[in-house]
């Protein structure tokens, strides 16, 4: 066993903590009843009107999209997952990103079973590929050209299938961007000019926010010969360190290194179109909610391809934590103060309590 993960296999290691949390969470993927959890998505159903129409799977009584947690250990860029300036995309040589593109880049992040799970650990693992499996398949109806992007092999990989999630979008324009006509205002001849123009929304001084947005120039691998933003912005994720912290964007690589263990909170999206004519559909995993659960005992080691090194501080800004508390909040917070002392009785109560809040009668 790799020395460094040793930790987490131990009596009050996270995955100790992590397996009896999953057999009772109702909202864990590995745990989801493909038949009577959740409606289908029709996928083959909307015909030639589903053309670039997104829809997600709702939860079976009710008509709110479903959320479902998924856990997993993070790979590095062979394995699928991408957290630089172009995320997941593939430009062709030459390209410009201007904002049209740019505001259609996700980052992607691609789980494994998590380094030296133990069997029933990695049976919920796989329990979670199966479940997808079963979606896809459940719903393919007339769709001539599916595309299961939410699970796919890596050649020479293990026998594991590996998880793929996408996150929101990484550049957005922002309201107030500025790119809107400003017109003369007649309510007071004594009005500060200032006050009738648009200006582009500073980025947030000490915390950030989900709202917050940033120059794209902070990523490490940022090339302003490739990249072209007029009014787009670099976008605050919904990825948390074990505190609960916003992560800042360009800190996401080095957060989320390989062999960091983490929750998602997603939902399960289908994108319809037209493939010669013939209606069509991808599935995939789309983020609301990137919980660590333990940090990567392995050293960062940033990409080699990246083109342009700008000068970025290393300091983690403060953040708000405008993200609702869920059922995996308590696990890190449980290994950081459990000791010797501590029983087994007493942090599965801390547990039982968690599960508690987040799912009340």
């Amino acid at each position: 066993m790799p020395p460094s993960f040793k930790d987490r296999t131990e009596r009050k290691g996270i995955y100790t903590l992590l397996t009896p949390l999953l057999s009772k969470s109702r909202d864990a993927l590995c745990n989801l009843d493909t038949h009577t959890a959740l409606q289908p998505s029709l996928s083959g159903l909307w015909g030639k009107k589903a053309n670039n129409k997104t829809t997600h799977f709702k939860a079976a009584h009710s008509n709110k999209d479903l959320v479902v947690n998924i856990f997993g250990e993070v790979l590095g860029r062979a394995g699928g997952t991408a957290l630089g300036a172009l995320g997941g995309s593939n430009p062709k040589e030459g390209q410009i990103i201007d904002d049209g593109v740019a505001t259609s880049i996700r980052d992607v992040l691609a789980l494994d079973v998590p380094t030296e799970a133990p069997p029933e650990l990695t049976d919920f693992y796989r329990d979670q590929v199966g479940t997808l499996n079963e979606i896809f398949d459940l719903d393919l109806g007339f769709s001539q050209y599916p595309k299961r992007d939410w699970v796919r092999a890596i050649p020479k990989h293990d026998e594991n299938q590996v998880i793929s999630i996408v996150l929101p979008y990484k550049y957005r324009i922002p309201k107030d961007s500025g790119k809107r006509v400003v017109k003369r205002s007649r309510k007071s001849d004594d009005m500060d000019v200032a006050d009738s123009i648009q200006h582009a929304p500073k980025e947030t001084e000490g915390k950030i926010t989900l709202d917050t947005t940033y120059t794209a120039s902070r990523l490490s691998d940022f090339d302003p010969n490739v990249i072209r933003l007029a009014h787009a912005k670099l976008a605050q994720q919904p990825l948390q360190d074990p505190r609960g912290n916003l992560i800042a964007p360009w800190l996401a690589p080095e957060a989320l290194r390989p062999g960091t263990l983490v929750n998602v909170e997603a939902k399960l999206a289908v994108h319809h179109f037209n493939v010669e004519n013939e209606p069509s559909s991808t599935y995939q995993i789309v983020a609301t909610r990137v919980k660590i659960l333990a940090e990567s005992p392995l050293p960062y080691e940033p990409d080699s391809s990246s083109t342009i090194q700008t000068t970025q501080t290393s300091s983690q800004p403060s953040s708000s934590q405008n993200l609702e508390r869920g059922l995996f909040d308590e696990l890190s917070e449980t290994v950081e103060e459990a000791d010797a002392q501590t029983s087994d009785a007493e942090v599965m109560a801390t547990l039982e309590e968690s599960r508690k809040r987040s799912h009340p009668k």
